[in-house]
This record gives C-alpha cells, sequence and structure tokens, in this order.
C-alpha cells in the first residue's frame, strides 16, 4: 500500500487514465466546498497538477479520453454542462450545457448524458468531432420516471436504466 495523496483536503471522484500512468480526482476545499478543482497526479513522478480552477463551482464526475490526454467531467454552478479539459490544464472547452451524468463512448467519439432541467429528463447523445446532439426516443413511462446514468457496452451500444424500473438497450 502506498499513499498517493497527502492532504487536508477530500478528494473523491477517482478515475485511473486509460495508460495507467495518471489518477484523476476531484478536491473538496473550504467548507462547503468552497473551491472543488480538478487535479491530476502523475503516478511516476508523484506530482499533481491542478487541471480545472473550481472557483465557485463543483467540477467533478470525472472519466478519461482514450489518448489518457483529456479528462471529461461535469461543472456544477455557474456555467453547468459537460467540460473536457487536458491533464496540463489547457484545452477548458464546454461541450454540452444543461446536462449530468456523462457516459464516454469507448472509443471517446461519443458522449451519452442525461438533457434537460427544469423539464421531464431525456438522454442525448453529443457527438464529439462534429457537435452533432441527438435526443434518444427512450419513453419513460409517466411522471417520475428519470433515467439514470447511461453505460456504454462497447463503442455503438449504450444501456439506460430508468427509476430503477425499466432496462433499455440502445443499438
Amino acid at each position: 500500500v502506498r499513499r498517493r495523496t497527502n492532504t487536508a483536503r477530500n478528494e473523491h471522484s477517482l478515475a485511473f487514465s486509460p495508460n495507467g500512468r495518471y489518477i484523476a480526482y476531484g478536491l473538496s476545499i473550504g467548507n462547503p466546498k468552497e473551491i472543488a478543482p480538478i487535479a491530476v497526479v502523475d503516478l511516476r513522478t508523484g506530482v499533481e497538477t491542478l487541471v480545472t480552477a473550481g472557483t465557485g463551482v463543483q467540477d467533478e464526475s470525472i472519466s478519461w479520453f482514450p489518448d489518457s490526454e483529456r479528462i471529461l467531467f461535469i461543472r456544477r454552478g455557474e456555467g453547468f454542462g459537460i467540460f473536457q479539459v487536458r491533464i496540463d490544464g489547457a484545452m477548458d472547452e464546454q461541450f454540452v450545457l444543461l446536462s449530468h451524468d456523462p457516459a464516454l463512448s469507448p472509443d471517446g467519439r461519443h458522449i451519452a448524458h442525461q438533457w434537460g432541467r427544469g423539464r421531464e429528463p431525456e438522454i442525448g447523445i453529443y457527438d464529439v468531432d462534429t457537435g452533432a446532439h441527438t435526443v434518444l426516443p427512450i419513453e419513460l413511462g409517466g411522471i417520475n420516471r428519470h433515467p439514470i446514468v447511461p453505460t456504454w457496452v462497447g463503442p455503438e451500444r449504450l444501456l439506460v436504466q430508468d427509476n430503477w424500473v425499466d432496462i433499455h438497450l440502445v443499438d
């Protein structure tokens, strides 16, 4: 057992890079979470780099692109949505506004996510290369039926469960 962090901060949303070299995690600093950036630690050197500022917002729900050079995450607060950032902190770019619970396809080309705020949620698919956005025709079956985090089953199949009731497989 080797400790990789040793701070008074709270680390959360841990994600290992596909190449096994990095760990990305969210930090909660202050009370309550006044600053919540994302950090990346290089397991070879032990050097930690803050890749987002996290000031006044909460950055979380981290996943890696297949190239191990970019991270997908959610920003809660001002500018709410799904973002990507390079592990050197460059290119903090927003993909989808007013969305959450992203699932990056294994090939890194598509983001499945919950879409909508203040209305019945839907599952959307965002194409990273083209910016095209598609809302999936999944019938949630009535009031208070909300999709749960989508999960990719291979590069082209998506599994969605709503309110712990129905399971939908999307090809």
